[in-house]
């Protein structure tokens, strides 16, 4: 089991984009951004992407807002595709 180890105060943050294909579901999307603004060591941006465009917007309203919480300790930003035409499946 890998067990986390405390930073010291010398480590900086690592900035990541993490691509999330099928973020429509709304408890994966939840679930996911709780965690990554519950984790200090990593920051970085999030780009949603899923068929559901009205989902996919849903969720990254929800997630900038919760960016801005007092009791958020991760920076992150959460993006999706500007129109619903730039994601479909044939």
């Amino acid at each position: 089991m890998h067990q986390l180890e405390e930073r010291s105060s010398s480590q900086s943050q690592q900035s990541v984009k993490v691509g999330y294909i099928g973020d429509g579901s709304l408890g994966w999307a939840h679930t996911l951004i709780n965690d990554l603004l519950q984790c200090d060591d990593l920051v970085g941006s999030v780009a949603l992407y899923d068929v559901d465009y009205d989902a996919t917007q849903q969720n990254a309203e929800l997630a900038n807002g919760l960016v801005d919480r007092p009791e958020t300790i991760g920076d992150w930003f959460v993006t999706r595709p500007v129109s619903s035409s730039t994601w479909r499946c044939p």
